[in-house]
């Protein structure tokens, strides 16, 4: 496994990456105001060796972070690894992945996609351990209560710039 961390416009993103994919993003810790850089996105660092299939996968990776920042996030997800994953929160996570850019989702209805509509508070769990931000977007789970954000792992205002980024309507929330 390599550690990458890229240049961003919401500052230094760190991806932990496997053979079969990626394995955990971390945010930079939360700034005051986005974007934090330009739209350029770069490697700045990777540890460990990273193997030919890691190196695949990170380039995936890439391409999508720079379609993500530029407004245009390719059709296709870069491979992820969700070992050590609960099956309710693969499950969620998976419901989760299909929101579209630009869209949102409320934490009942993702409840009712999954089959459990009264688990609305466990959808927020599993949004709590979302190993992959960005390429599972729990930032867009918002509660049902307008104007609402909810929570997020990277910060509130990290959580409304992604969702201006999208172009999110704020009515729709």
């Amino acid at each position: 496994m390599s550690e990458i961390i890229w240049h961003t416009p919401i500052g230094p993103l760190k991806a932990v990456i496997g053979a079969t994919g990626v394995r955990r993003i971390h945010f930079p810790p939360p700034a005051h105001q986005y974007p934090v850089h330009d739209a350029t996105v770069y490697v700045l660092s990777r540890t460990g060796k990273v193997t030919p299939a890691e190196h695949d996968q990170a380039e995936r990776l890439e391409r999508f972070l720079a379609g993500y920042f530029s407004g245009n996030p390719p059709a296709r997800l870069p491979d992820f690894d969700l070992s050590g994953v609960s099956d309710f929160d693969r499950k969620v996570l998976a419901a989760c992945a299909r929101i579209k850019f630009g869209c949102t989702s409320t934490y009942g209805e993702l409840a009712s996609k999954v089959g459990s509509p009264k688990a609305a508070r466990a959808i927020g769990g599993a949004m709590a351990r979302n190993p992959i931000p960005l390429l599972i977007p729990c930032h867009r789970v918002v509660p049902t209560a307008p104007g609402s954000l909810g929570g997020f792992g990277g910060g509130l205002p990290l959580k409304r710039w992604l969702l201006d980024h999208e172009g999110h309507n704020r009515q729709n929330e």
